[in-house]
């Protein structure tokens, strides 16, 4: 344990922890955080179960389905309950660490589809610095994931209200709000934040995402003409200029829109997703296929990307493609309707032929 911060410092093992999101003398407080307990907590937590060995080999066959399964019983927040106090060198990494560091514990548990430990990871962060962009955004990812996006929506309306200067809280607020439906909630929260920092891209682009969901192209042509303006260094600035086109039909100007934004910026998904639109809505199938798929490549465990490149292919009277993505999104994600919707109709074509 105590050679351990210098361990991660060695050989590829930065590397693998700064693609999980743990870099810049973080390594260290990533690994040590995960500590639950010794030799001594495996066998209190154990108890009498067998020890599997060459005589026992159950776990070969089950230890698959507790991989890649989901499973109905969550060990890890038992052994979490343990309670273990850690060794004096991993208390001291711990106890010392800085909103940063819990926020990047949280984006590796992100990482991880660890979702339970992400939010309290995520919580700690902003515990520590309410205005963490980061770990705000993370809290919001984990909070949906494991249902509770309403105490997360209360703790950063109570956080807006007790600190009035808080913009990156006002930011998030309008994001909560507008994935849970209360897009004049959303957007009022956008305002505000850009109010309070109007140099800020992030508040821009919020509110301009929020008049995009909405689908109010008039106010989101106005606004995106400003974007692209004040922040012409923002990729995010001509993905909503491009994103107006779309709205007023103007497609081919969109589609072009889009593939220059893509060209500039290969990592920008969204503006494949764009991209797909407009060239599916134009009747360009070749386009629009390859920048879905360019789309699903980019973000592999992002179940809206399959849903999209599905409602594309019933589009075509492709049934049993779509419902290949369908299921796929389903894999990703079990509760999403519109993937099982999906899936639904595009079974039921297949039956029907």
């Amino acid at each position: 344990m105590a050679a351990l911060a210098d361990a991660v410092r060695r050989g590829a093992t930065p590397a693998m922890l700064a693609s999980l999101g743990a870099a810049d003398g973080r390594e260290a407080f990533a690994i040590a955080s995960l500590f639950s307990g010794g030799p001594a907590d495996i066998v209190r937590f154990g108890g009498a179960a067998p020890i599997q060995d060459d005589d026992r080999t159950a776990l070969e066959y089950s230890a698959p389905r507790g991989i890649y399964g989901r499973s109905r019983d969550d060990n890890a927040a038992a052994i979490r309950g343990l309670k273990v106090r850690p060794p004096a060198t991993i208390a001291s990494v711990v106890d010392a660490a800085s909103d940063r560091a819990w926020a990047a514990r949280g984006t590796l548990d992100l990482k991880a589809q660890a979702f339970a430990p992400a939010y309290d990871a995520f919580r700690r962060a902003v515990e520590r610095n309410s205005r963490n962009a980061v770990a705000l955004a993370g809290l919001s990812d984990a909070a949906g994931a494991i249902n509770k996006l309403d105490e997360e929506r209360r703790w950063l309306q109570e956080t807006a209200a007790r600190e009035p200067g808080n913009t990156a809280v006002r930011i998030e607020l309008s994001r909560v709000l507008a994935v849970t439906g209360d897009a004049a909630g959303a957007a009022m929260a956008a305002s505000e934040a850009l109010e309070l920092a109007p140099a800020d891209a992030r508040a821009a682009e919020q509110l301009a995402s929020v008049l995009a969901d909405a689908g109010d192209r008039e106010k989101l042509t106005r606004f995106a003409e400003q974007l692209v303006t004040r922040f012409p260094e923002q990729a995010d600035s001509w993905y909503y200029q491009a994103t107006t086109l779309f709205l007023s039909g103007r497609y081919d100007e969109a589609i072009a829109a889009a593939r220059k934004l893509v060209a500039d910026h290969p990592d920008h998904t969204r503006a494949q997703g764009l991209l797909g639109a407009a060239c599916a809505a134009a009747g360009q199938r070749e386009c629009a296929q390859m920048a879905f798929d360019a789309s699903i490549r980019d973000s592999p465990r992002d179940s809206l990307r399959y849903v999209n490149a599905g409602l594309f292919q019933l589009q075509i009277a492709n049934p049993a493609a779509a419902e290949g993505y369908f299921a796929s999104a389903l894999a990703i994600d079990p509760m999403s309707q519109s993937a099982r919707d999906g899936l639904a109709q595009a079974r039921s074509l297949l039956v029907k032929r």
